[in-house]
């Protein structure tokens, strides 16, 4: 049985950022997870939407600049630009799981769960630890409604190889509209469901003209 003074387990922005300090104080620590290391916002979020996004906003200033000086028109080609996206996507677990070992950090994959309050069992091999830090993050909630086994989560968009010519997104917060406003400058129609009065609720109403 592997012994750690501190076990993270969730390889994400929060994750990462602790271990690195638990290392540098000079504790024996370990990192789990049972996904590619990196996390959501590395991997599935916000640096892969960045990138997608990007080229949305190039679009959108080259509309905005039509008969101002900018001639011809630029449309996105989805699959080039996913593509583009998984050049970064894609060898970030290899950098992190270089990095966190070259800090001392020992990595261990797969699926963690408590058997005591100092031990987890992952994939059958007990680790003990004096402290854990649970960085896990947050999974979509199931809709519970019929028809659900058709809709994607925004892990599955942001890894779609070809857009489709229509897209309905499931609520008004801020990344359905990221989403939407990417996929309509990409060439799709899209609607956003919401169940409130007003989208956007979290934001000041001015921000909505």
């Amino acid at each position: 049985m592997r012994k750690f003074d501190v076990v993270v387990i969730g390889t994400g922005v929060a994750g990462s950022s602790a271990v690195y300090k638990f290392a540098q104080a000079g504790l024996k620590v370990a990192i789990v997870d049972e996904r590619p290391f990196g996390g959501t916002c590395a991997l599935r979020g916000c640096d892969p939407k960045k990138i997608l996004i990007g080229g949305a906003e190039l679009v959108d200033w080259a509309k905005r600049m039509k008969e101002k000086g900018i001639e011809g028109e630029i449309r996105i080609n989805w699959k080039k630009l996913m593509a583009f996206k998984r050049e970064w996507t894609e060898g970030f677990p290899e950098r992190m799981e270089r990095s966190l070992k070259k800090a001392g950090i020992e990595t261990i994959h797969g699926r963690a769960h408590f058997i005591d309050k100092d031990k987890i069992e992952v994939d059958g091999e007990v680790i003990s630890a004096h402290k854990f830090l649970v960085a896990t993050g947050a999974k979509p909630r199931r809709l519970n409604i019929p028809g659900e086994e058709h809709v994607i989560t925004s892990d599955e968009f942001l890894e779609l190889d070809d857009l489709p010519d229509k897209i309905v997104f499931i609520g008004g917060g801020y990344i359905s509209f990221e989403f939407a406003h990417l996929a309509a400058r990409a060439g799709s129609e899209v609607t956003i469901l919401h169940r409130s009065g007003r989208p956007l609720k979290n934001f000041e109403p001015y921000f909505l003209f």
